[in-house]
């Protein structure tokens, strides 16, 4: 029995589309949720998400008169662990869960 060009060209296309999905899968639901800032005032400030899958890291943004605006990240840590940093500068601006940087 002979298989047409255009039997082979569908089974080639549906296998790399679902081969596609299942390495984008992983990626799309690899996303931390429910992510707590602890201590966003003071040194040194963490960050710990509870849920979802993948990793976070704590990001802040501090100020120092004379110099400026500059930002610390943490560690990278896997959900339900915590991030954390030391802010070496005497104000803190704004912390935040950073959940794009680690991936």
């Amino acid at each position: 029995m002979r298989i047409g060009r255009k039997a082979i060209i569908g089974a080639v296309v549906a296998a790399t589309t679902a081969g596609t999905m299942l390495a984008a899968a992983p990626r799309a639901l690899a996303v931390p949720g429910n992510c707590t800032v602890i201590s966003p005032d003071a040194s040194p400030v963490s960050s710990v998400c509870t849920s979802g899958t993948g990793y976070q890291q704590i990001d802040v943004v501090m100020y120092m008169p004379g110099d400026g605006e500059n930002a610390v990240v943490g560690n990278c840590a896997a959900v339900g662990q915590v991030s954390t940093v030391n802010v070496p500068w005497p104000v803190i601006l704004y912390a935040f869960a950073n959940v794009n940087s680690c991936n």
